[in-house]
């Protein structure tokens, strides 16, 4: 009930819609596994064969999808 208040608080005072989906389902949320999938691309490709790097490398690899344009809506999310 408090996570319910809490959330319920930050979507009024910030403006935004929150949606809920069905953990362990991929299917119910699209964009956050395309996301995710684009995001550990990106992240292999950086770190070393041991994978012991990757954080090294993390505020980059966001910045860099974060500002670049995404084909399906002509924008950067930052410009969104």
């Amino acid at each position: 009930h408090f996570n319910n208040q809490l959330i319920t608080a930050f979507t009024q005072i910030l403006g935004y819609h929150h949606i809920k989906s069905t953990p362990y389902h991929p299917q119910t949320n699209g964009a956050i596994e395309r996301f995710n999938s684009t995001f550990e691309c990106q992240i292999a490709k950086l770190t070393d064969q041991c994978v012991n790097n990757w954080d090294m490398h993390l505020k980059s690899v966001v910045f860099a999808y974060n500002t670049g344009q995404h084909a399906t809506t002509k924008f950067s999310p930052y410009e969104l």
